[in-house]
């Protein structure tokens, strides 16, 4: 069985989703309002957080490539797994049986696993799906539609699709309505898919006055077909989400959809978590159901505002002359919480509680700055914490009806009229400044992300590539890690090299870094002294993948999680582009047969580490070799022995030197060459012996081979090239003048 960590030590959750969290159309919300609650949580506990999160590497709409611990096709690894967490929250559907099989395993051996929707049995949470398809049916039912259309979701998906599928079914039956398998296709919880499936429908000729899809994004895409197609929405086709993500309502009609409280199911998962976690409590048969609620707009038929009359007064004692309200904050929640996606429901009671309680005191006190001075602290921590303003709009309409000032007293209803309807205009103008600065923002960023890719495209090395990303700063990221795989034996993401870009404040590419590289085993992610012990660690992990290609993964925290796919795709494609420019330089670099580099090579270094050595006035040696008799070698075994003894000599070379500031090269034919910058001509006769002693002893040629070689110095660099290269050229001859399979000087 599994053993949790000691009580008194910090718990790491992490976070595997069964699809790419950032696909081709748009980043997946639905994702990121869970993991915005996961971080509360998370955060309150004191917890480490390691989010998984799949790049589609394709245009393709549907694609079921995930990030996951596991090396298999269809699958980016990421290390995220039962090896470096205590627990694991897995977002179904997981959509590949290699994946399943990995959670299934872990199950089996007692480690904590806890889904987000259908857990097949295991400990989940999810919302009620039955719930909400019902809510959906019956309000287009009073709406007055028969013929409902469904988009189901994947085929693949035993959870959440066929729930909500079978749900349907019950629903059409349970309202009386005529059962059709015509009106029911399947969207794959995607946009174009669902375009094309609606598309389908309505060029079948299948009547239908209403559609009901999946999840919001299934919606979108059919709400395209119908435009697409003539008809309009909801006057011909009224339409229905269900998520309620923000695309939402951002459509054209606004889509009413059946909400699902995202954040509390990321809150909760993280709770049932730790239940396991911290108290070792049985946790196998739980499952969490979160209560849905239609939140309705103009797609399905519904107007925008409509409000009840005033009939809920409660007339103020003559005696005092106060007003009370009704009871409003249970409402108001209820009413706020249904359309809210950042913002927790305890939160949200909090402020409604003090939004009844600041207009109850402006109405007893005649003073209209109490309800400005609450509602502008409501709307400040809404706007910090991310979420969308028009959810307040809720609150008035709640706190509207539930109460207002008897009209006998002189002033009063007019007055709560006057603060209800300042109310409204200023929770308008902030909706239109957030809208301003969010388009600003955006803009800024656009701009930063093109700055970033023109830099990054045009980068020809890891350097430069790190100068790049110094602009991060300025579009919010503050953190960012890069990690490249290398391969051991039969394992390509045995290790990574580890990099660590230095983020510069003021956004300049053209100032220093203090970049820095570690190497360590991949699993053991992240390792021993990378983050302060005594701070948890919240990190997004997404791949840096390519078509058909994976390099490893890029480390972000978790504040500004919408920008991290697009430099994630940018930094694999400038990744790959510098490892392509760096083959291709060694190739130009390099002799193709010994592959040590070659003389074009060496005289380009040759100059430099000269004009180095008279700069500085540091020694430099020059040493020159040529195989003995190497023609009557060729001549007696042919060509192909020949280049396979030169090949062999190269690696003696190699294995002797042992300074990687020396440089090795082939100068021509049998002739080879190594510069030795800062060493004395000791140094270079030190190994100039080991090289003719090794080939001397080698066993692996046809017949035996001897080389003469030429050493030569300068200990303050005073002779040129020419000069040096003549030198070291005199003693080979030298060498081989007095009997070869010798090492002689100049002079």
């Amino acid at each position: 069985m599994f053993q949790t960590k000691k009580p008194s030590s910090r718990y790491t959750i992490g976070l595997l989703a069964g699809w790419p969290v950032y696909g081709s159309y748009a980043a997946d919300r639905f994702v990121d309002h869970i993991t915005q609650g996961l971080k509360k949580f998370a955060l309150e506990q004191d917890c480490n957080l390691l989010l998984a999160l799949g790049v589609s590497s394709t245009l393709e709409g549907r694609s079921t490539q995930a990030a996951w611990p596991l090396v298999s096709d269809g699958t980016d690894f990421i290390p995220v797994g039962h090896w470096n967490t205590d627990g694991l929250i897995v977002l179904a559907p997981i959509r590949s049986q290699s994946r399943t099989d990995y959670i299934q395993e872990r199950i089996a051996e007692g480690f904590p696993v806890v889904f987000i929707g259908n857990g097949a049995g295991q400990p989940s949470v999810s919302v009620d799906n039955e719930a909400g398809i019902k809510q959906a049916v019956g309000h287009l039912f009073e709406h007055g539609h028969r013929r409902i259309a469904f988009l189901a979701g994947d085929t693949n998906d035993p959870g959440d699709s066929l729930i909500r599928l079978h749900a349907y079914h019950q629903a059409i039956q349970d309202f009386g309505l005529e059962r059709d398998p015509r009106l029911v296709e399947y969207g794959y919880y995607d946009r174009e898919y669902s375009y094309l499936a609606t598309d389908k429908m309505l060029r079948s000729g299948v009547s239908f006055s209403a559609l009901l899809a999946s999840n919001d994004m299934s919606a979108t895409g059919a709400m395209q077909a119908i435009r697409d197609n003539g008809l309009r929405i909801p006057e011909d086709v009224a339409v229905i989400g269900f998520d309620d993500q923000p695309v939402a309502a951002g459509q054209d009609p606004p889509l009413s959809s059946i909400h699902y409280p995202l954040f509390e199911a990321g809150y909760q998962a993280g709770s049932l978590l730790m239940q396991a976690l911290k108290f070792g409590r049985e946790i196998k048969s739980t499952t969490l159901l979160l209560s849905p609620r239609l939140a309705a707009r103009r797609s399905c038929g519904c107007l925008p505002g409509k409000e009840q009359a005033w009939n809920t007064i409660l007339p103020a004692t003559r005696k005092t002359k106060k007003f009370q309200i009704a009871p409003t904050v249970q409402q108001m929640t209820q009413s706020v919480s249904s359309q809210a996606n950042t913002m927790p429901p305890d939160e949200i009671r909090k402020y409604c509680q003090h939004l009844t309680e600041a207009f109850t005191a402006a109405l007893r006190q005649k003073n209209a700055d109490l309800l400005h001075k609450a509602l502008n602290e409501i709307l400040l921590d809404a706007r910090t914490a991310g979420e969308s303003l028009h959810i307040w709009q809720e609150a008035i309409t709640v706190l509207s009806e539930a109460g207002l000032p008897s009209s006998r007293v002189a002033g009063s209803r007019e007055f709560a009229n006057m603060l209800l309807h300042r109310a409204r205009v200023e929770i308008s103008e902030n909706i239109q400044h957030q809208q301003e600065q969010t388009l600003i923002n955006q803009t800024s960023i656009t701009h930063q992300l093109s700055w970033l890719s023109s830099y990054l495209f045009a980068a020809r090395d890891e350097p430069e590539i790190f100068r790049a990303l110094a602009s991060l700063p300025l579009i919010g990221i503050k953190f960012l890690h890069i990690a490249l795989f290398e391969a051991e034996g039969k394992d390509p993401v045995a290790r990574v090299r580890y990099c660590i870009p230095s983020l510069d404040q003021t956004g300049s590419p053209e100032n220093e870094t203090t970049d820095k590289n570690l190497k360590f085993p991949t699993r053991e992610y992240p390792p021993d002294g990378l983050f302060e012990e005594n701070l948890p660690y919240h990190l997004a992990l997404l791949p840096l993948v390519l078509p058909d290609t994976l390099l490893g993964f890029v480390v972000f925290d978790t504040s500004n999680m919408g920008q991290y796919a697009a430099i994630a795709r940018e930094l694999a494609a400038a990744i790959k582009s510098t490892q392509l420019h760096a083959k291709i330089l060694e190739m130009s670099q390099t002799d193709g047969l010994t592959n040590i580099y070659n003389r074009r090579f060496f005289e380009e270094c040759f100059a430099k580490e000269l004009e180095r050595s008279r700069r500085y006035s540091r020694p430099l040696a020059l040493i020159m070799i040529d195989l003995d008799h190497f023609k009557d070698y060729n001549d007696a075994f042919g060509h192909p022995a020949g280049d396979r003894a030169l090949q062999e000599f190269a690696q003696v070379i190699r294995n002797e030197v042992r300074r990687n500031l020396d440089i090795v090269a082939r100068y021509g034919g049998e002739e080879f060459v190594i510069v030795m910058p800062e060493s004395t001509l000791d140094n270079a006769l030190n190994l100039a012996e080991r090289i003719r002693a090794r080939l001397e002893a080698s066993g692996a040629l046809r017949s035996r081979l001897t080389t003469s070689i030429g050493v030569t110095a300068c200990l303050a660099g005073r002779p040129d090239g020419d000069t040096l290269l003549s030198q070291a050229d005199m003693a080979l001859y030298k060498a081989k003048k007095s009997g070869r399979n010798r090492v002689c000087t100049y002079p």
